[in-house]
């Protein structure tokens, strides 16, 4: 009769393991440096939890927080492998993730989490002035490696020289190598100052991007839209102003 008994205990002990490790999944959300957005604390290409920070990162965090996911949030380098990372594994996600048409279907999304223009910006003392994205064909245009911005530039027939880093993007634009850099009106000022450049002009402006949190198709849907509901309450009660006004 112990036996029996101890048997029946051992079996709704399995049984209520399983149904916490179904029912708490965690959520592993992959970032990069992309100020003021996403970005390590000390500007290295690799960082956890805490030590990540930007307006998208603290909104993030506060929307799990809301919806009691236990996410796991990871900084690393390059764009491509978190980006794959998310796209071909369950319970992953990558943000700040421009929404595109060809990415429409493949990720499940959260958001949106901040909202900037795609420009094209010059030196500081450029008389560079455009009218279109084709008058931008007759100059040298800087891109990020993999980054939505170079791509859809690439999509209207223009040439990108992309590097790794944008901070190799900037030096090449203030020594000539480029006349121009194609990059986001708020992240692209704050990648300049944080290599000594200000000043940076905006020539044109030629797209409004939203962007998002992209989770992989196969997490559940309800931690999905767990997610969107804290942020939709985030949005009404001023979390969203409190946390973008830190990084103005």
């Amino acid at each position: 009769m112990k036996s029996l008994s101890l048997k029946m205990c051992l079996a709704f002990g399995l049984h209520w393991l399983i149904a916490q490790t179904l029912t708490a999944a965690d959520l592993n959300i992959l970032t990069e440096n992309l100020p003021p957005f996403n970005m390590s604390d000390n500007g290295k290409n690799y960082a956890r939890g805490e030590n990540i920070t930007g307006i998208s990162t603290e909104i993030v965090s506060a929307a799990c927080e809301r919806a009691k996911i236990n996410c796991k949030l990871t900084l690393k380098f390059p764009w491509k492998r978190i980006y794959d990372k998310a796209l071909t594994s369950k319970n992953y996600a990558v943000y700040s993730t421009s929404r595109l048409p060809d990415r429409e279907n493949k990720f499940q999304w959260v958001g949106p989490l901040v909202e900037e223009r795609w420009v094209l910006m010059a030196r500081p003392d450029s008389t560079i002035n455009l009218a279109t994205l084709g008058d931008a064909k007759l100059y040298t245009v800087g891109g990020y490696q993999e980054d939505a911005i170079a791509d859809y530039l690439e999509e209207k027939g223009l040439s990108v020289t992309r590097s790794a880093d944008n901070k190799i993007n900037i030096d090449k634009l203030m020594r000539g190598q480029l006349d121009l850099w194609a990059t986001g009106s708020v992240s692209g000022p704050y990648f300049g100052k944080e290599s000594g450049v200000v000043g940076l002009k905006e020539v044109l402006a030629f797209y409004n991007d939203r962007m998002w949190l992209a989770v992989n198709k196969h997490t559940s849907p309800d931690t999905v839209n767990a997610l969107n509901q804290a942020i939709a309450e985030m949005k009404k009660d001023g979390t969203f102003e409190r946390i973008a006004s830190k990084y103005r």
